[in-house]
């Protein structure tokens, strides 16, 4: 059993989350990707941005890294990963976990590829 709350990879994580992961997005998983109505909205205010929701399919979400999970009664229901998208930039995509298994992306974002989170906020998380 896990506390409810939010997990970092640089903070505190254990082999057992990326299990979750994985029996989550690779067993049951229906491989839909929904977008929210925030990434819709977003979706054509730059050029980056569309090439990021175009690059959000189920094949990168399965290979990405994981780095943030949201643990709520002992299950996960969010899940932050980061891909490679080109020489510059790397995609992170938070997906919340839904009950009928498809992948419902919240957001999504470019990361410098030389970003190492000095800003991150360890005192969100769980440690």
């Amino acid at each position: 059993m896990f506390k409810d709350g939010l997990y970092h990879k640089d903070v505190f994580w254990c082999d057992k989350f990326d299990k979750m992961i994985s029996e989550y997005i690779g067993n049951g998983c229906t491989h839909k990707i929904i977008l929210s109505q925030h990434c819709k909205k977003q979706e054509y205010k730059t050029w980056r941005r569309m090439y990021v929701l175009e690059a959000i399919t189920y094949s990168n979400l399965v290979n990405a890294e994981p780095f943030e999970i949201l643990i709520e009664n002992n299950q996960i229901s969010k899940v932050v990963v980061r891909y490679n998208f080109n020489s510059e930039y790397d995609i992170s995509v938070v997906y919340l976990v839904t009950f009928n298994h498809d992948i419902f992306v919240k957001t999504a974002w470019l990361n410098s590829v030389s970003d190492s989170h000095q800003t991150l906020n360890i005192n969100k998380y769980i440690s």
